[in-house]
């Protein structure tokens, strides 16, 4: 994760989605508290890398979710604010 004066740029890398499925990302903090990150759609179930941005300090994410269209969590991945 890079730390940046407006929040947080997360490297994140995706496979097994359902193609044309539109995906959203959301970055979670020990506390609690959510920030959105963006989203994106697969374009296949391929992997892919991007990054989302967040306007959560670096050192506050703690779990990174990803959910379906329809707000359903598919994944909940745990992340260290580990420097970069």
């Amino acid at each position: 994760m890079i730390g940046r004066p407006w929040g947080t740029e997360v490297p994140v890398v995706l496979s097994g989605l359902s193609s044309g499925e539109t995906y959203r990302l959301t970055t979670v903090g020990a506390d609690g508290a959510r920030a959105v990150g963006g989203s994106v759609q697969a374009a296949s179930a391929e992997r892919f890398t991007f990054r989302i941005v967040t306007s959560m300090d670096k050192d506050a994410i703690t779990e990174l979710i990803v959910e379906d269209g329809e707000g359903h969590v598919i994944a909940r991945v745990p992340v260290c604010p580990c420097s970069v």
